[in-house]
């Protein structure tokens, strides 16, 4: 067994670092549950990952990220206070599953370019009708328009409806009416002058052509002055025939073009490289870094989503560090002052361990309990007391004493006070405060880090000489044979 006292001194430090770092998290996580220091990261991470603060606000603002924010089960208002003045963010969620980012973020990019529900069904209606009715389309147009207008949440979509709008109902070109027009005087004019009283309907749209605000109206005007033809003589129909092939070929303003325009608005919308494409100033820089990840799914939607939740799970790495340099630096801090506060000499426990072979098997018998568990024990307040009583008659220098208390009394652990002692402002307070900053690196590093450190220096001396082997004989070599030498008999 290796009972060397340094191995006993190193697992006494050990288990009084272990104890005094599961004080420090204790404290660390209560400030970081009080000022929210998750939900503060992650609200800074992802402005940095999204490069836009706008696209950062709409993504809490969704319904899945929202139900991940913490559960308020009653007032609280130091966080309601931080929270109002900015300093925390309010009702932010800690943690965002990397699958629930991804789903929330590409409803957040199609939202600018998302038609809603009634608007997507009084378009279907807009579709069908301009297969029935094109003339009424133009009013029907309007008060879609105006429905959206009517509403500012939908703002954006109005602007877009507008364009449409604007495209599907063009001014007429004088030059694309004068060839239609031509089409239509040579096909009337080859008709016989019996014929001629056939044609009073496409020779009046003749006359008003020229008054057509747009493609609709003017192709509108002429398919209704064919259906109004005559058609009882052979001439009639021969013209009606050639004017509907001219109309065929003219496809400005035609019911299928308008329908086709229509639906793809509507699958527009719902389309992620779409919503990329025409994203806004706001989005930007979103856009930008989205599109590359699209370009490697190949359009396939499924596997842009793994994409993106492979980008969000790197940049949570990397907030994650940010965010454990943070806490270390906290625990650092906390740590120094419990060193301070509770008098946690690193230099002097150790002298006191190395010369007082008493206090090290009561520390070793703790440490060996505390190791047995598979995890690090908590409660550490209580078991610091108890540690405290349990070895305040063995002088174990943690806490302070008053300048009258003696040695034989219970409560006389630790240290006098600095100005107990002679020139206490001099040499000798340099060594304490090395000791206090020892001390504060040490429990920085944690409550784990120490609870397996414990468990390898126990482990270590626990360990005895590992038996001596017995010689082992040389393996024995056959040698080749002559030729027709026999094989020796056993």
């Amino acid at each position: 067994m290796f009972d060397s006292p340094l191995i006993e001194v190193a697992i006494g430090l050990s288990f009084v670092f272990l104890l005094l770092s599961l004080l420090v998290s204790s404290l660390c996580e209560m400030l970081a549950g009080v000022f929210k220091w998750r939900a503060q990261y992650l609200w800074a991470g992802l402005e940095t990952l999204l490069q836009s603060p706008e696209a950062r606000t709409r993504l809490y603002e969704h319904p899945l990220i929202k139900g991940l924010a913490p559960m308020k089960i009653g007032p609280r208002p130091v966080t309601g206070l931080l929270a109002r003045i900015g300093l925390i963010p309010g009702g932010g969620p800690s943690y965002i599953p990397s699958r629930t980012f991804a789903m929330a973020l590409l409803d957040v990019v199609r939202e600018p370019n998302a038609v809603a529900a009634d608007v997507e069904a009084r378009v279907e209606a807009l579709i069908d009708q301009a297969t029935r009715n094109p003339s009424a389309l133009v009013a029907s147009f309007g008060q879609l328009v105006q429905h959206l207008e009517s509403d500012p949440a939908l703002a954006g979509l109005a602007t877009r409806v507008q364009d449409l709008r604007q495209r599907l109902f063009q001014s007429v070109d004088p030059a694309v009416l004068s060839s239609l027009t031509w089409q239509v005087e040579n096909a009337v004019a080859g008709v016989p002058t019996s014929g001629q009283g056939s044609l009073g309907p496409v020779t009046e749209w003749l006359a008003h052509a020229g008054k057509a605000r747009h493609y609709v109206e003017l192709r509108a005007a002429l398919a209704d002055a064919l259906a109004a033809m005559p058609v009882t003589q052979p001439a009639a129909r021969e013209c009606r025939t050639t004017l509907e092939s001219i109309l065929g070929r003219f496809t400005l303003g035609s019911p299928e073009e308008i329908a086709r325009e229509l639906q793809r608005f509507v699958a527009g919308s719902k389309e992620v490289r779409q919503a990329i494409v025409q994203a806004g100033e706001s989005l930007h820089g979103l856009a930008g870094s989205l599109r590359p990840l699209l370009d490697d799914a190949a359009g396939d939607v499924e596997r842009f989503r793994e994409n993106v939740e492979t980008w969000f799970n790197n940049s949570m790495d990397r907030v994650s560090g940010a965010y454990k340099r943070h806490t270390l630096a906290w625990q650092a801090a906390i740590g120094l002052a419990l060193a301070i506060v509770m008098n946690v000499d690193a230099l002097q426990i150790t002298r006191s361990l190395w010369h007082d072979r008493a206090l090290r098997e009561v520390l070793v018998a703790q440490a060996e309990t505390v190791a047995r568990q598979e995890q690090p024990p908590s409660g550490a307040a209580a078991q610091f007391s108890t540690l405290r009583r349990e070895v305040g008659s063995l002088g174990l220098p943690i806490g302070w004493r008053g300048c009258e208390t003696t040695s034989t009394d219970e409560a006389a652990v630790g240290t006098r006070m600095l100005w107990c002692e002679p020139g206490w402002w001099g040499w000798a307070l340099i060594p304490m405060v090395l000791g206090w900053c020892l001390t504060a690196a040490a429990v920085s590093l944690g409550a784990p880090f120490w609870f397996d450190t414990l468990k390898r220096f126990i482990s270590i001396r626990s360990s005895g000489k590992a038996p001596e082997e017995r010689p082992v004989a040389p393996k024995v070599v056959p040698q080749p044979r002559e030729p027709g030498e026999r094989p020796p008999t056993t």
